[in-house]
Parts: C-alpha cells; sequence; structure tokens
C-alpha cells in the first residue's frame, strides 16, 4: 500500500464509501506521491507534503484528505 496511488499523474477523483479505511497501513510513506491532479471531495487540491495516509481519507471541512465520499 506505500505506493497505492502513487504516479497516477491523471487521476482526479478517488470515491470510496464511508467504509473505506486505512487504519492497519503501516507503509504509506508514497501512497500519492506524483499524483498532481488529485481533489478531494471537498475542494483540498494535492500538496506535495502530504504524500502519505494521513490524507488518505474522506475530504471534509476540518479534516482535509483526497477522497470523495461515494
Amino acid at each position: 500500500m506505500s505506493s497505492m496511488f502513487s504516479n497516477c499523474s491523471s487521476l482526479k477523483t478517488i470515491l470510496v464509501s464511508d467504509k473505506f479505511k486505512v487504519k492497519q497501513v503501516v507503509s504509506s510513506y508514497s501512497m500519492f506521491y506524483n499524483s498532481p491532479l488529485l481533489v478531494g471531495g471537498n475542494g483540498t487540491t494535492y500538496d506535495t507534503n502530504h504524500t502519505d495516509k494521513e490524507y488518505a481519507r474522506i475530504d471534509t471541512p476540518g479534516a482535509f484528505g483526497y477522497f470523495t465520499r461515494k
């Protein structure tokens, strides 16, 4: 899982349900590396400082993320 969405240069949206969780992911240092078009459902845009599982969540006000609620 460490590079699950890395180098997805055309990826814009990742749709997930509320049931999607990443708590058990151990290695995620480059999960979103080089995916510059990625935008979360609340408008959070890709940031090179946030390429690990920290943003692997549904994007909501106050909780930035790269996922969009399905």
